[in-house]
């Protein structure tokens, strides 16, 4: 039943006093499309907006935010380390020491403590570190800079495990945190360093250094391959991507390859072959044209015979499901995470495979759901093949270290791989595809504990979280018809060709995990964007300046179509990613002709306000408003679009 105006005002009255803004704004939208001049709706939206920007408006942060919370798994860590420095203190302790030291005049005893260290008289030196804790001139942190400044990392440690209790000051905090990082206890350092931003005032010095240090450590963990293009660096607020050098409009910023990919589930899926591990394209020319194309045209067939690149797929020597582009990738695939997911090694994988492809006949009849077993383009088999990956490099660290089981440690560390991927909560998804659920826990449950991982509603819904907020789509930017139809084109005698070619390209395209392009921030004004590219040999995707880049300038991309208004990028952010966009495009357009963009006041006739003679996406009330905007940011985004 229609709806009129006065039952839309008061269904957007309450869904806004419930704070439902997702709901309300769609609402909002649909009764717009009806009554596009109704003053009272647009006022509702533009009010509605205006609260959740100051409800959302930055604020000071505790330094209890995301990137300063332990890590999953650091508990247990942070008792692997303990027992590591405990072995330390232990293995001094069997030294014979002469208790009879003579304790000299400070600052000597720095020196000579720092001498003891030196020469490995670790015993003695800590008997005087002792009897020196007890007088009224012991400087702890002179002694510790020393100790550090000496490269005496396990010196550092040793003074701060054994005399913690009696350390009051954050300068020592952060001198044994350095020298935890310098011995591989990253886990130890964020651990004595978030004692002191949660004890002391968050505006205080040492503070900040003490979370500016964490940053840096936490950065180290998360990103342990550098890209030397870009610097990637943590906040108490997020993190950000900037260009270490000056980069030209239409230029490579940088290049990644995927951590994981599986092919995307569209109305193509399976139709072009491609390298599972690698997603190089494998297509024959009959795949790719038809075999009755070719038998009929001898022209077409000819230059196929000369121009185009066959690649030979490879298939796995275990199962129907898998192919790869080379003898290589197939080798890698199942090091990396097919030993798991191989059907001739899991009764229950062969039906994932298959939903893949039953996925795709729901797409062709014109439904986007599979009921009970899945409802995205991005395949299930990345979220498998996440998993799988988890296990293969736990069961690596187990065999390259001589044991026969996997512990909770290699386990950890295994999973660090994709803790640098922001999550974005997907809760109750286990309850929307429970089949896939059921499918994924009967793959990973099996007796033998190198094979098994336990997937709980909770596991499940993180790890879908960070694929669905993190994958990208790509294919593979030499394919076989780019380089034939470059050759084609430059032959006269073959120009007769172009009527039968196509234009619009059959491809394999991939969705796939990258962790430095998933770091970037977004803007509706976004200086990069990206396109399918190679990097490291293999398909992969090439992050593009659309404007020049300075050196240290930070990287957006956008997030949603810039195509889209105001209002509409705004509620798809919102919904999606569950943020207040407020980039320059958005601070500097407006949603109507009814309201100044500039100063907000409101147009007293129905034909509002004249908009820019260059963008046509704001409105100002007088020249004065328009100059004043130009100045403070609309040309930015009027001249760059």
């Amino acid at each position: 039943m229609e709806r009129n105006l006065e039952t839309y005002i008061k269904e957007t009255q309450n869904l806004v006093e419930a704070q439902n803004f997702q709901k309300a704004y769609e609402v909002f939208t649909e009764a717009l499309n009806i009554y596009p001049s109704c003053s009272e709706l647009k006022d509702g939206l533009r009010k509605m907006q205006e609260g959740v920007l100051e409800r959302i408006t930055r604020k000071p942060v505790s330094p209890l935010s995301t990137n300063l919370k332990p890590l999953p798994g650091d508990d247990v860590l942070m008792r692997v380390e303990e027992e590591k420095v405990n072995r330390w203190i232990e293995y001094t302790s069997d030294e014979k020491i002469d208790n009879s030291v003579e304790l000299k005049d400070n600052p000597a005893k720095v020196t000579e403590v720092v001498d003891l260290f030196t020469k490995g008289e670790t015993q003695k030196g800590m008997h005087v570190v002792r009897s020196w804790f007890g007088s009224s001139d012991c400087d702890v942190v002179v002694l510790m800079k020393s100790l550090y400044d000496a490269d005496l990392y396990k010196e550092c440690i040793y003074i701060c495990t054994e005399f913690h209790q009696q350390l009051k000051s954050s300068s020592v905090w952060i001198l044994g945190a350095k020298a935890a990082q310098e011995l591989g206890l990253s886990v130890t350092a964020e651990h004595w360093l978030r004692t002191i931003f949660e004890s002391e005032d968050n505006e205080s010095v040492s503070c900040q250094e003490a979370v500016q240090l964490f940053l840096n450590i936490r950065t180290t963990r998360l990103f342990q391959n550098r890209n030397s293009d870009i610097t990637i660096k943590l906040t108490d607020r997020g993190r950000t991507v900037t260009a270490t050098s000056g980069v030209e409009n239409q230029s490579v910023v940088f290049q990644e390859g995927s951590v994981l990919c599986a092919p995307v589930i569209d109305s193509n899926y399976g139709d072009i072959p491609a390298c599972s591990l690698c997603a190089k394209c494998l297509a024959s020319p009959e795949q790719f044209f038809g075999a009755k194309i070719l038998k009929k045209n001898k022209s077409l067939k000819e230059a196929v015979d000369q121009f185009w690149t066959v690649r030979k797929p490879v298939k796995c020597k275990h199962c129907s499901f898998e192919v790869y582009c080379s003898e290589e990738c197939t080798r890698k695939s199942w090091k990396k995470y097919h030993r798991i997911l191989c059907p001739s090694e899991n009764d229950h994988s062969a039906k994932l495979y298959k939903i893949c492809t039953e996925y795709k006949s729901v797409l062709l009849r014109g439904s986007e759901n599979l009921e009970g077993w899945w409802q995205e383009s991005f395949s299930p088999l990345l979220l498998a093949k996440l998993w799988a990956t988890i296990l293969c490099d736990a069961l690596t660290e187990t065999e390259n270290n001589d044991r026969t089981q996997i512990t909770e440690v290699d386990l950890i560390r295994a999973r660090r791989k994709f803790d640098s991927f922001q999550v974005q909560r997907r809760g109750g998804i286990t309850k929307r595809i429970p089949k896939m659920f059921d499918l994924m826990v009967k793959i990973f449950t099996n007796k033998d504990k190198s094979r098994h991982y336990t997937i709980t509603p909770e596991e499940f819904n993180f790890r879908y979280g960070q694929i669905y907020r993190n994958v990208q789509a790509f294919s593979d930017p030499n394919h076989p018809y780019f380089e034939f139809r470059k050759c084609v084109d430059m032959i006269p005698e073959m120009q007769s060709l172009k009527k039968i070619l196509q234009n619009n390209i059959r491809e394999a395209v991939f969705a796939g995990l990258f962790t430095f392009q998933s770091s970037l921030n977004h803007s509706c004004a976004g200086n990069v964007e990206i396109i399918s590219g190679i990097a490291n040999e293999a398909p992969g995707i090439h992050v593009i300046s659309r404007r020049p880049i300075k050196e240290g300038e930070e990287l957006f991309v956008s997030y949603v179509d810039t195509s889209f208004t105001r209002q509409q990028r705004r509620g798809l952010l919102y919904r999606l990613y569950h943020f207040w966009c407020e980039c320059p495009r958005c601070l500097f357009e407006g949603d109507d002709v009814d309201i100044c963009t500039q100063c907000g006041k409101e147009a007293d006739d129905e034909k509002g306000f004249p908009s820019c003679g260059r963008c046509h996406k704001a409105w100002y009330c007088s020249k004065t408003c328009q100059k004043s905007a130009w100045k403070e940011g609309h040309k930015s985004i009027c001249v760059y679009g």
